[in-house]
C-alpha cells in the first residue's frame, strides 16, 4: 500500500542523510569497479595474454579515464525510462531518502557478489532498488510499465546477444585459421582483417557510448567505423611488413642475446634476429602464405613454438585493445550507478553545504573508488570470467571479448538496456558451445565449460535483484521515519 506523499515533506536529519548516502556510494562504487573489472581483462589474463598485476594496473587506469572525462555526462540520469523521478517534484526530502536506500540495496548486494567472486550487473540492483522504492511510495503511477518491461527483456536477452555474437566469431576463427593447413600464415593473411575490423569496432563503441563530443547518430558511427577500419587494415596490409615472429623477438627480452644472421640470410633480415625461413607444415593456400617466421618458432620436439601458437600471438594486441576499450566506456557509463543516486541524494537533503554537491568532484570520487575495488579484489572476479567457467586461449578470449562488445552496441542500436557483464557470461558460453560442437581439425582439446561455475553465476543475477530490493526497502523505511516527519496541511518540501 502506497504512502501519502502529501503527509511527508520536510527532512530534518539532511546531514545523517548525506553521511549515509556518502558510506553507500561509496560501496557501492567500489564494488561495481572490483566485480565489473572482468568484463574488460578478465578474458586477456585467463588467456595468458597478460598477467594479473597488469591486467589490474591498464584496467583500473582505463576505468579511471572514463570515470573522469565521461562519468559526469549521465550521473544525473538515474532510473531513466524505468521510473518517474517527476512524482517527487514537492516531496525532495523522500526522493533524497530513496536514493540513499538505492545506493544501500545496490551497493551490498555488489559488494556480496564481488565476495563471492561472482559477475553480476550493478545497474540492475540499482534499477531494482529505485523501483521497489517508488513502488512503495507512490505505486504505480511512479513506474513506467513499458520502460521496465524493455529493461527485463534486456536481461534476459543480452545474454543470448553475446553468446551468438562470440559464438559465431568463434566459429569463424576456428574454421578460417586454426582449420587451414598453415595456421600461423592464415592468421598472418587475416591480420589486416581482424585488425582493421577490431578497430572499426571500438571506435564505433566510443562514438555510441563515448564521451559526449565524440558521440553520433548511428549513420555517423557507422561511416567512422568504417573508414577508421578500412585505414587501420590498409596499414597493416600495405606498410606493417614485420614479420609476427621477427616483431616479437624485436620486442621480446631475448631479442639482445639473440644469434646475428648467417651470412648470405634471407634479404630484409633484422640484425640480431635468428634465422627466418617460410612456414612448411603444410601447402600454401597463394602466394602470400609464404610468411617469414622465425626458424626456432617452427615446432619441434624441444617445446619450440610452433605456428599454431604463432596464430594465436596474433590475438594478443586486439585482445588488451578492446579490453582496454570496454573498461574505459564502463567507467564512464556505469559510474552514474553510484554517484546519480549521490548527487541526487546531496542536491535535495537540505542542511549543510557539501563540496560534492555541485557534482563536478563526484567523478573523481567515484573513479577512486572504482580504482580502489579494483586493485583491492578485483581479483576475484577476473579469476571466475578468465578461468573458472571455460579455459581460454588468446583467439578464443577475443572472440569473447569482441563478441560480449558487438552484443553491447547491438542491443544499444535497438534501444535494449543490457548489461556488460550479462553479454560477456553469455559470450563465454557462446565460444564454449561453439568449440564443442565445431569438428576439431587441429586435433587441439575442446575446454568444456563449468556448469556448476554457471549455474552459481545464474543463481546470483537472479538473486541480486530480489535482494537489492529487499536491502534498498529496509534502509528506506527507517530512514523515511526517522528523517522525514509529517505536517499538517502538506506545504513544499525543503531543499
Amino acid at each position: 500500500m502506497s504512502s501519502q506523499l502529501s503527509e511527508w515533506n520536510h527532512i530534518d536529519g539532511g546531514s545523517i542523510n548525506v553521511f549515509v548516502a556518502v558510506c553507500f556510494a561509496t560501496l557501492l562504487a567500489f564494488s561495481n569497479g572490483a566485480n565489473d573489472i572482468a568484463n574488460s581483462v578478465g578474458t586477456a589474463v585467463g588467456a595468458g595474454a597478460i598477467s594479473l598485476r597488469v591486467a589490474l594496473i591498464i584496467g583500473s587506469t582505463s576505468e579511471l579515464l572514463g570515470c573522469v572525462l565521461m562519468g559526469g555526462e549521465v550521473q544525473k540520469t538515474v532510473g531513466k525510462g524505468v521510473v518517474s523521478l517527476g512524482e517527487y517534484d514537492t516531496h525532495e526530502d523522500l526522493l533524497a531518502i530513496a536514493m540513499t536506500a538505492v545506493l544501500a540495496g545496490a551497493g551490498i548486494s555488489t559488494g556480496l557478489a564481488t565476495a563471492f567472486g561472482l559477475p553480476v550487473s550493478a545497474t540492475h540492483g540499482a534499477i531494482s532498488g529505485l523501483t521497489a522504492v517508488a513502488l512503495f511510495e507512490r505505486g504505480s503511477p511512479a513506474i513506467d510499465d513499458s520502460g521496465l518491461g524493455w529493461t527485463v527483456f534486456g536481461w534476459v536477452a543480452s545474454p543470448l546477444v553475446g553468446a551468438v555474437a562470440a559464438g559465431s566469431l568463434a566459429t569463424v576463427i576456428e574454421r578460417r585459421i586454426f582449420a587451414a593447413p598453415n595456421p600461423a600464415a592464415a592468421a598472418h593473411r587475416m591480420r589486416p582483417l581482424l585488425v582493421g575490423g577490431t578497430i572499426a569496432l571500438i571506435v564505433v563503441f566510443l562514438c555510441s557510448k563515448g564521451p559526449l563530443w565524440l558521440r553520433m547518430p548511428w549513420w555517423g558511427a557507422a561511416i567512422a567505423a568504417a573508414l577508421s577500419g578500412t585505414v587501420a587494415a590498409f596499414a597493416v596490409r600495405n606498410v606493417c611488413k614485420i614479420p609476427v615472429g621477427v616483431a616479437l623477438t624485436m620486442f621480446g627480452d631475448d631479442a639482445a642475446a639473440a644469434p646475428a644472421a648467417p651470412a648470405g640470410g634471407r634479404a630484409g633480415q633484422a640484425p640480431g634476429v635468428p634465422p627466418l625461413r617460410t612456414v612448411t607444415d603444410g601447402p600454401p593456400d597463394d602466394a602470400e602464405s609464404d610468411s617469414w617466421l622465425l626458424a626456432d618458432e617452427q615446432g619441434s620436439e624441444d617445446g619450440a613454438v610452433d605456428g599454431k601458437e604463432l596464430a594465436e600471438r596474433q590475438f594478443s594486441g586486439l585482445l588488451v585493445l578492446t579490453g582496454c576499450t570496454v573498461a574505459f566506456a564502463h567507467g564512464g557509463n556505469d559510474l552514474g550507478n553510484s554517484t546519480g543516486p549521490l548527487l541526487i541524494a546531496l542536491e535535495h537533503s537540505g542542511g549543510s553545504g557539501s563540496w560534492m554537491k555541485d557534482g563536478a568532484s563526484l567523478p573523481i570520487f567515484g573513479g577512486l573508488c572504482f580504482v580502489a575495488g579494483i586493485l583491492a579484489v578485483g581479483s576475484r572476479t577476473i579469476a571466475t570470467v578468465g578461468s573458472k567457467i571455460t579455459k581460454l586461449t588468446h583467439s578464443s578470449a577475443f572472440a569473447v571479448q569482441a563478441g560480449a562488445t558487438l552484443a553491447v552496441l547491438l542491443s544499444t542500436a535497438i534501444g535494449l538496456p543490457v548489461s556488460t557483464s550479462h553479454c560477456l557470461v553469455g559470450a563465454l558460453i557462446g565460444t564454449g558451445v561453439a568449440a564443442r560442437y565445431t569438428p576439431s581439425t587441429d586435433g587441439r582439446e575442446r575446454a568444456p565449460l563449468d556448469l556448476k561455475v554457471l549455474r552459481k553465476i545464474v543463481v546470483a543475477w537472479v538473486v541480486t535483484i530480489p535482494l537489492a530490493v529487499v536491502l534498498a526497502l529496509a534502509v528506506y523505511v527507517p530512514l523515511r521515519a526517522t528523517l522525514s516527519h509529517p505536517t499538517e496541511g502538506g506545504g513544499s518540501a525543503a531543499g
